[in-house]
């Protein structure tokens, strides 16, 4: 299992939705375009070519950008919440990257 972050900037309402919805099949909602993916490398390869089909019916100034976590990586990441800081991160709870 790999993870991974993906936003994206849509102009088009329509297909940022279609985008949202077939991001929401992958992975989790963190902020109005960024989703956290904890999902295979194959299932990574089939999503990102659904986006890019919907993407190829954007405008010139659209996209979507994709960020792979190694484990390591995962395992350093820091949430700060009104709490304090959280060093237990778990790939199915969201964080975000500041």
């Amino acid at each position: 299992m790999n993870f991974y972050v993906i936003s994206y900037d849509i102009e088009s309402n329509p297909i940022r939705n279609r985008i949202f919805k077939t991001l929401k099949d992958f992975g989790t909602p963190v902020q109005k375009s960024v989703f956290e993916c904890f999902i295979p490398y194959l299932a990574f390869q089939q999503l990102r070519s659904k986006l890019t089909k919907l993407l190829s019916r954007g405008g010139k100034n659209d996209s979507i950008r994709y960020y792979s976590f190694c484990e390591k990586c995962v395992a350093s990441v820091i949430i700060d919440t009104p709490e304090g800081a959280n060093h237990t991160f778990k790939p199915d709870s969201p964080f975000f990257i500041s």
